[in-house]
């Protein structure tokens, strides 16, 4: 029996990720019976996400906090308590894989002291690491971020062979080759981020005489993701946006943090609140090209959720470069435009606008559907069963 828990993220939150992961696991193991916990509301809609029936019992909690009053007491003690119900279900139901789809790393800590302290534990452990990666990274970063740093990289080097880690991309393996020894790495497992790119949603194919452009940055705005580039960016492109040739905007909750940046030449979105997903996919299907601002400084150890929505929905991205898009890219095609910086943006934009880059964005298109189609779930269960 395999157990996987969902114990850090309630709601919509990585919904798309585990009801994939769920899949891709029920494929690597067809013979196995699986437990999926996590809070209610994610049980409920992750339910509702899988295409086909799965041997897979569900079992639910509480939310152990408030998303519109932040606590981190509530955050990390809320976590470990749900990782030891975990373990002690796993327990009593002779389960002999955990899966963790995301663990914060004060829950990192606490699952690898407790494996550490009771050795006797034959089950194996595999754990998928996300954004939490980035606060290995130590420069120019707050107190408190490099004190998780160190929590997490301290939890990895303490895990022993039964525990193993999965992460969302060949580079991200190799980037922490230089964060942990081999005796760890030789422990990460790659696959490619899963995503079903089933959708109710038909996007229209791109017409280059549409007017106007619509443009626009998805997802939760905030500074870590240079998200206040796109009004610097609308800033640079004003004359198109006055004679009606571009529409930027943002889509999804704008922080605070971005107050200072924010101007009327983005059409903001749903700033106030997480966005339902049905109308998040609605309104990113809208749009003729979706902006990324991303960086190395946020997107070199960590994969991106956003960018398989968009491959899903077929839209051609525009974006800063980064390490993660620069992989994506040579290993299955170009997708969009990488850009050294936001005037190099504008110029890609100014270009469309005026009827060019058709060939490039024709290429693209065909590339997203190429790559829809070979890499399925199936795919990466395939490829992941061979890593096991």
């Amino acid at each position: 029996m395999i157990l996987v828990s969902e114990v850090v993220h309630p709601g919509e939150v990585h919904l798309e990720f585990n009801a994939a992961l769920l899949q891709v696991f029920s494929s690597v193991y067809p013979n196995e019976s699986f437990i999926y916990r996590a809070e209610d509301e994610q049980l409920k809609l992750v339910k509702e996400r899988i295409l086909t029936p799965l041997n897979i019992e569900f079992c639910g909690f509480d939310s152990y906090y408030d998303p519109k009053a932040f606590s981190w007491p509530a955050r990390i003690f809320g976590e470990i308590k749900e990782i030891y119900r975990s373990l002690r279900l796993g327990e009593k139901r002779n389960v002999s894989t955990y899966l963790w789809t995301c663990l914060f790393p004060t829950g990192h800590l606490f699952l690898s002291l407790y494996l550490f302290i009771f050795r006797s534990k034959k089950a194996k452990h595999l754990i998928v690491l996300h954004g939490e990666l980035e606060f290995l990274k130590s420069a120019n970063r707050k107190k408190t971020t490099i004190a998780f740093g160190v929590m997490l990289k301290l939890a990895i080097n303490l895990g022993n062979k039964t525990t193993r880690y999965i992460v969302l991309g060949d580079r991200i393996k190799g980037h922490l080759e230089s964060y942990f020894s081999n005796n760890v790495t030789k422990r990460i497992i790659t696959i490619l981020h899963p995503y079903s790119y089933h959708s109710d949603y038909k996007q229209v194919a791109f017409d280059v005489d549409k007017t106007p452009l619509t443009l626009g940055a998805i997802g939760t705005q905030m500074l870590s993701k240079n998200s206040n580039l796109i009004f610097e960016l609308a800033r640079i492109l004003e004359k198109e946006i006055a004679r009606g040739a571009l529409d930027f905007r943002t889509i999804g909750k704008v922080l605070p943090e971005i107050s200072p940046f924010t101007n009327k030449l983005v059409n903001q979105r749903y700033p106030d609140a997480f966005v339902p997903n049905a109308i998040f996919e609605t309104e990113v299907g809208k749009l003729d090209f979706v902006l990324f601002f991303y960086s190395n400084d946020s997107y070199q150890l960590c994969a991106s959720g956003a960018i398989f929505e968009v491959i899903k929905l077929g839209i051609p991205i525009i974006s800063i470069y980064n390490d993660y898009f620069d992989w994506l890219f040579n290993d299955y095609g170009e997708m969009g435009f990488l850009c050294k910086d936001i005037n190099e943006m504008s110029a890609v934009i100014l270009n469309i606008v005026n009827g060019k880059l058709t060939t490039e964005i024709d290429v693209f298109v065909r590339n997203i559907e190429t790559f829809k189609t070979k890499n399925n779930l199936q795919s990466i269960a395939t490829d992941l069963a061979t890593k096991l």
